[in-house]
C-alpha cells in the first residue's frame, strides 16, 4: 500500500451529517448464518443463496445498512450522497419513505450512490434507490462481480456506473474522497469503498460500510495518502459494529491498537454503533403497536450538531 505521491489535499467541509438511514442488516444473526452454511458455506457465491430479492428465504430476517451524507461546502452550497442501499426492498422502501429518502431522490437532491461494498445487506437493496431516481451516479469498488453489475442493470438504472480504481482517492466534491481498497472477504466479495471527509478546523472522518479492509490499515493509509490524515478525529460505520463477526468470528474495533497508531490516546470517537441499540428492530417491534420511538439514528460528526 505504499505511495510515492505527495499527499493528496482534498479540501475542506464546514459541516458533515450523517444520518443512518438503516443500520440492521439482518435481525438475528444465528439465521443468516445457518442459511450460509446450508448453501455450502462462507465461500459460497451470494447469489446462488435465495435471499431477497432473489428469493424467500427468511425474508422477514432481512433488513440492510444504508447512510445519508449531506455536507455543507466552504462555499456554503449542501451536498448529499447515500452510502449504501440495504439488503431487502420492502425493509428499504419503508425507511427511505420515513427518513424522506425516496423524496430527496425524487427531487434529484443526492447526487450519487456510494456502494461501500457488494455484500447482499450493502448492495441487494439498489432498487429502492433506482425506483426514485434510475439515472444516479452510482460507485462501486474495484473488484464488482459480473452478476453485480448485471443486477443493477436489471433494476433499472440508466445512469453512469463509475468503479474506482483500488487505492487512488477520487475527489467527489472538496472536502469528501472516496478510495477503494482490494479486499477479500465472505461470500466471494471484493473490495470496498470507504470515504474520507476532512472537516475544516476538526480533521478528517473515516466512514465505511464494514471494514473489511481493516480500521488500522485504512487508518495508515489515510496518514499516508492523504493531507491532513494525522487529525482523524472519528470514525463512522463498520469499525464500531462491536458485534459484528464472521463465522463463528467476533470481530471488533481494535481501539487501544488505533490508539497506538495515532499516539493520541482517546481521540478517536466512534460516530455508530450497530448493534449497541437495534433502532430498526425497536421501529419494527414498535410499529406493530402503532407506536414509533424516538429516533436515535440521526448521528452528527462531534460539535457540528
Amino acid at each position: 500500500m505504499a505511495t510515492s505521491s505527495p499527499p493528496l489535499d482534498i479540501g475542506a467541509l464546514k459541516r458533515l451529517r450523517i444520518l443512518c438511514v438503516s443500520e440492521t442488516g439482518w435481525f438475528d444473526t444465528a439465521t443468516v448464518f445457518d442459511d450460509i452454511r446450508a448453501a455450502g458455506g462462507a465461500h459460497t457465491d451470494q447469489y446462488a443463496i435465495p435471499w431477497p430479492p432473489f428469493g424467500p428465504l427468511h425474508a422477514d430476517n432481512a433488513a440492510g445498512f444504508s447512510a445519508l451524507l449531506e455536507a455543507e461546502t466552504i462555499d456554503g452550497s449542501t451536498r448529499r450522497l447515500l452510502f449504501d442501499t440495504g439488503w431487502n426492498p420492502d425493509w428499504m422502501d419503508r425507511r427511505f419513505a420515513e427518513e424522506g429518502i425516496d423524496r430527496l431522490l425524487q427531487e434529484r437532491k443526492i447526487e450519487a450512490l456510494g456502494v461501500s461494498h457488494e455484500h447482499f445487506d450493502h448492495f441487494w437493496g439498489i432498487g429502492s434507490t433506482l425506483k426514485h431516481c434510475p439515472e444516479i451516479p452510482i460507485y462501486l469498488p474495484a473488484g464488482f462481480h459480473s452478476a453485480g453489475l448485471a443486477f443493477i442493470q436489471q433494476q433499472g438504472h440508466t445512469g453512469s456506473v463509475i468503479t474506482v480504481p483500488s487505492e487512488q482517492p477520487l475527489l467527489l466534491f472538496p472536502g469528501l474522497a472516496l478510495t477503494s481498497f482490494p479486499m477479500s472477504t465472505l461470500l466471494q466479495v471484493q473490495g470496498e469503498n470507504v470515504l474520507y471527509a476532512n472537516l475544516q478546523d476538526r480533521g478528517l472522518t473515516m466512514i465505511t460500510g464494514c471494514g473489511h479492509g481493516g480500521v488500522l490499515n485504512l487508518l495508515d493509509y489515510a496518514r499516508r495518502t492523504l493531507s491532513g490524515g494525522e487529525h482523524i478525529h472519528a470514525i463512522y460505520g463498520g469499525p464500531a459494529r462491536l458485534a459484528a463477526r464472521r463465522l463463528g468470528q467476533p470481530a471488533r474495533l481494535d481501539r487501544q491498537g488505533a490508539e497506538r497508531l495515532w499516539n493520541r490516546p482517546h481521540s478517536l470517537q466512534p460516530l455508530h454503533r450497530p448493534y449497541g441499540r437495534r433502532e430498526d428492530a425497536g421501529q419494527r417491534l414498535a410499529g406493530r403497536a402503532g407506536k414509533r420511538p424516538q429516533r436515535i439514528a440521526d448521528r452528527f460528526v462531534p460539535g457540528q450538531r
